[in-house]
Order: C-alpha cells, then sequence, then structure tokens
C-alpha cells in the first residue's frame, strides 16, 4: 500500500506506567489526523506495561531493556517512515486536534517544526494555560488572544532556546529532513532541549506556534525533570547537562549565547552549594566550599555578586566564619 505523503510517525516512549500509557495511546489513535504511524517504546518496564500494551491494536510496540528516555526514542525513530516526528510522553495526552492543527501549518508556512501551548497540571489549584503566562515569549503576549499562528524570526528564535527550553517534547512535530541523526543518550534530563539546539544551530531554520492550547501535560512524582529534587536537578540539568551543551554547540554560540548559558551553569553552581550550606553534616559544607571555590575560579565578579545578593546561607555560613 502506498504510504500517504504527510504521514506522521509518533513515538511514546514509556517506562512503568501500565495506568497512564493508554490514555496517551488513545489519545494518538483518537486523533482528526489519521495518517499516523505510532510506535510505543517500552523501555524495560517492570509493571503490567509489556502485558497490557502487547496486543493493542494501532500500535506498533518494541520491548527493550532499560537504558533510558533518549535511547527509547531512539529505537523509535530507527522505525518511523513519516514525513514529520513527534514524540508523545507516556503521562501526557494529545487533544484530537493536535496532528491536524500542527500537519497543516507547518505546510502552509513550510516550518522546519512547530508547537502548541498546552494546559499543565498545578496541584492543588488544577491546570494552568501555560505559554499565556511564560516569562520567556512575554514579547508575543501581546498574540495571547489569537488562536493564529505566530512564525518566530530567527534571531529571536536562537535568543529564545539558549535562554531556555521553551517547550517540552509533547508540543511539538518535526518536519522529518530537519530532524538531526538522533536524540543524546548521555543527557540526563535535557535531550530535548539539546535536540532543539541541534536543529536551530545547524541552519537558519523556520518554527511557529499557537496560544491555542491542544494537549495536557500531567505532573507526575517520577517525571524526568519535574520529578527531580532541587539538588537533583541543580546537579543533573544545570551542571551536568549544561556542561556538555556548552562544549558541543560553544564553536556555534554568538559570545553572548555562550555567556548566557555560562551565567546559569554558575548560578546554578551557586544555588547547589548554597543548598549545601542548609545541610548540618561537615561533608555538605565541604561540598558546597569545593562548588564555591569553582565557582569563584571561573568567574569572580558574577561570583561575588550573586552570593551576596542572592544567598543568604552562604552570607550567614561565612559571617559565622569571620566574626566567631
Amino acid at each position: 500500500m502506498t504510504q500517504h505523503p504527510l504521514l506522521v510517525s509518533v513515538i511514546i516512549p514509556t517506562y512503568n506506567r501500565e495506568e497512564l500509557v493508554q490514555r496517551a495511546i488513545q489519545s494518538v489513535l483518537n486523533q482528526t489526523w489519521q495518517h499516523i504511524q505510532l510506535i510505543v517504546v517500552d523501555d524495560g518496564s517492570t509493571d503490567r506495561t509489556q502485558e497490557i500494551l502487547k496486543n493493542v491494536e494501532g500500535i506498533e510496540y518494541i520491548c527493550q531493556a532499560n537504558q533510558g528516555q533518549g535511547a527509547a526514542r531512539n529505537r523509535g525513530l530507527k522505525e518511523a517512515r513519516g514525513t514529520f516526528i513527534a514524540t508523545l510522553d507516556s503521562d501526557d495526552f494529545w487533544y484530537p486536534e493536535f496532528l491536524e492543527e500542527q500537519v497543516t501549518n507547518i505546510e502552509n508556512h513550510q516550518l522546519d517544526f512547530g508547537f502548541v501551548n498546552w494546559h499543565q497540571d498545578k496541584h492543588p489549584e488544577g491546570t494552568f494555560d501555560f505559554l499565556r503566562s511564560f516569562y520567556f515569549i512575554k514579547r508575543y503576549h501581546k498574540h495571547a488572544a489569537s488562536d493564529n499562528w505566530i512564525l518566530i524570526d530567527y534571531p529571536v528564535l536562537r535568543q529564545l532556546f539558549t535562554e531556555a527550553c521553551i517547550c517540552p517534547s509533547s508540543a511539538l512535530v518535526f518536519r522529518r529532513s530537519s530532524f538531526p541523526e538522533k536524540w543524546n543518550e548521555d543527557m540526563n534530563i535535557a535531550d530535548d532541549w539539546f535536540l532543539l539546539l541541534e536543529i536551530i544551530m545547524s541552519k537558519q531554520v523556520s518554527v511557529g506556534f499557537t496560544f491555542k492550547p491542544l494537549w495536557k501535560k500531567s505532573i507526575q512524582e517520577d517525571n524526568i525533570c519535574e520529578g527531580q529534587s532541587k539538588a537533583a536537578l541543580l546537579r543533573k540539568l544545570y551542571l551536568q547537562d549544561f556542561d556538555r551543551i556548552i562544549k558541543h554547540f560553544g564553536p556555534k554560540f554568538s559570545t553572548k549565547e555562550k555567556n548566557i548559558f555560562r551565567r546559569e551553569y554558575l548560578i546554578s553552581m551557586l544555588k547547589l552549594a548554597d543548598h549545601y550550606f542548609t545541610k548540618k553534616h561537615p561533608g555538605y559544607w565541604a561540598k558546597g566550599a569545593l562548588l564555591t571555590a569553582k565557582a569563584w575560579s571561573q568567574n569572580p565578579k558574577w561570583s561575588s555578586v550573586f552570593y551576596l545578593r542572592k544567598f543568604p546561607n552562604f552570607q550567614k555560613k561565612l559571617n559565622s566564619v569571620l566574626y566567631r
């Protein structure tokens, strides 16, 4: 049978989400856009995921040993045949018009990728509309009442995605011809961000988005990002992943872009040090002191300013030493 020219390959990676993954799958099967290849990659689940999914119609089910989110997505990417690539986290779900809205506008505007707004859990208050309250795209908030698509100028696009990863994976649809070879499996948390930077830094891409919410993001205790403790998030994302981003994209970053990442890297180092200074065990104080020394060696001016203005725990610890 001839493949539809606008086929969308959807990859759902999952791990121990037997109670949620079926909802994600059904949201894809319920799309008004029917030209879909749905690939579900079970990353070594130990619950009943395999039992539940192995006979589900309408999906290509793959089970592999646990290797992490990036590896699961890459396994699905190997099987993808579509003109477009999308990935849906197994605890999220799309509204029925998600793919039709994306494919139509990516084609109409000849975009490399598009993203859409979403509703996000905000316990215990319920949900909130994310992009309309997101600081990093405040320049576009004057268009927030409209459901029209907004095209982002390339220089602005570079600035937005060096300042923050402004949309999660479930919000995105990519043109396959603009997609990198694979997700970076070495990233702890920021594999989406790394992939988006690869696309954006490779050429002058065309990107658009809409404030129309077309999916729901769920916050779970085991979320790769939101489920992390403060210290783990600082260590895994803002130190380890940022270090990889700076080293990989350094030659492609402008001086301003490098400084954005270096500044956040430094701030996170100092925040983690400050976190350690709140602990009573001397071993944590030593960790805090090592991080502080490392930050000071990289940029004494930034370190002095941020510590004196923003980190009261450090000031208390410093004062106790200087004035005891």
